[in-house]
């Protein structure tokens, strides 16, 4: 079983780790207010009604009058985030499945109150923040002007998760028939979880990419709540964005800063914006912010996330010096020991092994952005 149960961590890691398909296109412009393709009312209607109760599938936090997470009970916790304002209301990131986003609008609708859902913003295309956008036909989508997504391909990638969730489940379910008691809960979870997405990403799905879109800041005004979005940078994806709510003192941050389950992502891509993170996290860490939420697992602290801020700008200055000082990656690598005030990341389940060789992959990644510099 526990063989089994690696193979399933693996496959999950790999479609996390999956980027939405994507080619480049020079016709998308900024901010153009393009139509989101939408699926019908009645096809979100039937997947409304074949949605498992919203109360086995969410860990609902609420905010303020104004905001609320949902955390999915699932192995990857996705986090949804729900805000309400004069104007109507808006949700940031909508799991990867639409079956879970329906379940996710039910909630939102019977703690609110209300249905007028005028925007989803993507903090980047990945599968599971934005495959559920098709449940909320109404509102526009807004997301980075990245390349023009190969819905085709998109689709066609969803069907085969499915079916590899299809594959994999009967042994699973034979596994939780046999399993201990304690591990049971656990397994049942991720089981229910591999059906929900299967359910989701079969007959019916459609990829809903961004109708309005931006590369640099947007400002969306909501009345008496205001969205200010900022590209962060290449980073996990090659379109992550940042949603602050000032008068919430909220920040969302998609999956750039992660550290239960996952370490930081901010080195994912070939190319990476370093000093406009920076430059980024300095405005916004100059603000009041009082929440911050990642896109999976648990909301963070401003503390913490100046630590991160600190890392990266140090590592960077670091890497530089030593650069500048004609030493080799290996050197630079010796020159630059693990910092202590990461160490935290022991006390969340990472071994000490593997933090260290993320501090590793983190320099040798500040090393290759400065060559390719020159």
């Amino acid at each position: 079983m526990k063989r089994l149960l690696r193979r399933f961590d693996f496959l999950v890691w790999v479609a996390t780790t999956a980027l939405a398909v994507a080619e480049p296109s020079s016709s998308v412009s900024t901010n153009a207010a393009q139509p989101s393709p939408a699926v019908s009312g009645p096809q979100v209607q039937t997947q409304a009604q074949t949605a498992p109760a919203s109360s086995s599938i969410f860990r609902v936090q609420r905010l303020s009058d104004r905001v609320l997470l949902l955390t999915e009970k699932s192995p990857m916790e996705n986090i949804m985030v729900a805000l309400q304002s004069r104007e109507g209301l808006a949700v940031v990131d909508t799991f990867g499945s639409p079956v879970t986003a329906v379940a996710a609008r039910k909630i939102i609708e019977e703690t609110f109150g209300r249905r007028d859902f005028i925007y989803v913003v993507n903090t980047h295309p990945h599968w599971d923040h934005a495959w559920g956008n098709q449940a909320f036909p109404e509102a526009t989508i807004v997301g980075f002007q990245g390349p023009r997504p190969d819905l085709d391909r998109i689709a066609s990638g969803a069907a085969n998760m499915a079916a590899r969730y299809r594959r994999e489940l009967p042994d699973l379910e034979r596994c939780l028939s046999a399993a201990p008691d304690a591990e049971r809960p656990a397994l049942a979870g991720r089981i229910a979880w591999m059906h929900r997405t299967a359910g989701g990403l079969e007959k019916g799905f459609r990829p809903v990419p961004p109708g309005v879109t931006f590369t640099d800041r947007k400002r969306v005004d909501l009345g008496d709540l205001t969205l200010d979005l900022v590209f962060f940078g290449r980073a996990h994806s090659g379109e992550d964005i940042f949603i602050h709510v000032p008068e919430e003192g909220l920040l969302i941050t998609g999956d750039v800063f992660l550290d239960r389950g996952w370490m930081p992502l901010f080195a994912a891509q070939r190319e990476l914006d370093i000093p406009r993170w920076i430059e980024v996290l300095d405005g916004l860490l100059a603000q009041d912010l009082k929440t911050i939420v990642p896109g999976h697992r648990e909301p963070w602290t401003k503390p913490r996330l100046t630590l991160w801020r600190d890392y990266i700008a140090n590592t960077l200055e670091g890497v530089k010096t030593a650069k500048q000082t004609g030493l080799d990656l290996e050197d630079v690598q010796k020159e630059l020991p693990l910092p202590s005030s990461i160490l935290y990341l022991k006390d969340l389940g990472h071994s000490e092994a593997d933090i260290h060789a993320f501090h590793e992959r983190n320099v040798q990644a500040f090393w290759r952005q400065l060559g390719a510099q020159r």
